[in-house]
């Protein structure tokens, strides 16, 4: 595993490139709001490690792909090997995919549901910030 300081999330991978590129993706994404250059890093962090969950799920959702992010939440379903930060943030984006798809799919979802599935995404999200306020 590599990690860039002792406060950030630890990524499953043996490739400190991986980190660095998803580093600069999500600094570029959330800081800056670059989405094209964000989407450039994280493809390249995907495409050094394509079994680390974070930069495949943030790549396949940065370039709109329902299957691969499908595919990804299915191989890491049971995932041992996780992290604490990687399984809460995963499971964030296995809730934003279900999500996505009912929407595309045209179903309904009342208020009640939305409120719910929102709310437990930000439950996990103060999680990650508070573990990992870097």
């Amino acid at each position: 595993m590599v990690s860039g300081r002792s406060q950030t999330i630890l990524l499953t991978t043996d490739q400190a490139s991986v980190s660095k590129s998803y580093r600069l993706a999500w600094e570029l994404i959330m800081d800056q709001g670059y989405y094209g250059p964000a989407e450039v890093a994280f493809r390249k962090s995907y495409l050094l490690d394509t079994l680390c969950v974070l930069p495949a799920l943030n790549y396949a959702r940065i370039i709109n792909d329902t299957e691969l992010q499908k595919r990804i939440l299915k191989r890491t379903l049971k995932a041992q090997d996780l992290t604490y930060g990687e399984r809460l943030l995963r499971n964030c984006y296995a809730q934003l995919v279900r999500f996505t798809i009912q929407q595309r799919a045209g179903k309904n979802i009342d208020q009640v549901k939305r409120n719910q599935i929102f709310n437990g995404i930000s439950n996990q999200l103060q999680q990650v910030v508070k573990s990992y306020p870097d």
